[in-house]
């Protein structure tokens, strides 16, 4: 756990934890590369890969597709849960995150951790879901880490999208039938894709 932000909010930038009275908080920024910010209180943990915002942009997705997007650490720590935002969801379908660190060449490999099956209820339309690691991976502050998810096949679903770029260093996707597990390496030659709203938290 981060003991000291150290940071003031006034001089804070994106992606640094700051402390604002006795609260921890994260300044993100956010939409279509428009500059936007906020500080957004961090209930539980703390977010050191990743941006969690819903409620700009979104997109359709494919099921049976691992998605990846692309994230450097802000801290050196142990995430035990990984945060994505949906716009929605179909009720009853199942899926799975992971995170992935990269290669020499920008592209996510070797998979450190995966999150437990998870089942879409109601309440996950519209909202950050946190689902839970199956064991803690450490992250190291600097380093990139890609944070991916597969969806099985009965599922119609959207998450919220980060900007509009596509590009090598930002999102990779490949088919990838959904089975209930995620690969241990990320597939290769996957194509480059947006974005998303997708986190990993102490």
């Amino acid at each position: 756990m981060i003991e000291k932000c150290g940071l003031d909010k006034d001089t804070a930038a994106q992606g640094d934890i700051y402390k604002d009275g006795d609260e921890k908080r994260q300044y993100v920024s956010w939409g279509n590369n428009k500059k936007k910010s906020e500080m957004v209180p961090l209930a539980g943990g703390i977010r050191v890969v990743g941006v969690g915002k819903c409620g700009d942009s979104n997109g359709l997705d494919t099921p049976d597709r691992i998605v990846a997007s692309r994230y450097r650490a802000i801290a050196t720590a142990y995430v035990n849960t990984i945060g994505i935002c949906f716009y929605y969801v179909t009720t009853g379908s199942k899926m799975l995150a992971a995170i992935y660190d990269e290669d020499s060449s920008f592209y996510p490999n070797a998979k450190l951790g995966t999150t437990g099956e998870h089942t879409f209820v109601d309440n996950d339309d519209d909202a950050e879901l946190l689902i839970n690691l199956i064991s803690p991976v450490k992250v190291t502050k600097g380093k990139f880490y890609w944070i991916a998810m597969n969806v099985d096949a009965g599922a119609n679903y959207s998450t919220f999208l980060q900007g509009t770029r596509q590009d090598a260093q930002v999102g990779k996707y490949k088919a990838l039938t959904y089975d209930g597990t995620m690969p241990d390496t990320f597939p290769a030659s996957g194509s480059n894709h947006y974005s998303r709203y997708m986190s990993a938290i102490t």
